[in-house]
């Protein structure tokens, strides 16, 4: 596995463990809980709906990403 796969498993990851904390969140809100930047956020986030782990819901004019 390469640095950048690496990285974004661990980046993966983390939101992952994240979420489990936090319950549902908005995209702002899992920023400051993980200090990553938009890409970085962007791309586990992806990730995770792509493995169907998460899920995007829109309450009240706010998105928020929660766990299945």
């Amino acid at each position: 596995m390469n640095t950048l796969s690496l990285k974004m498993s661990q980046s993966i990851s983390q939101l992952y463990e994240t979420l489990c904390q936090v319950g549902r969140s908005t995209f702002a809100e899992l920023q400051r809980a993980t200090n990553f930047q938009d890409t970085e956020l962007c791309l586990a986030l992806c990730s995770l709906m792509h493995e169907n782990k998460v899920y995007q819901a829109r309450i009240s004019n706010t998105i928020y990403y929660i766990l299945k």
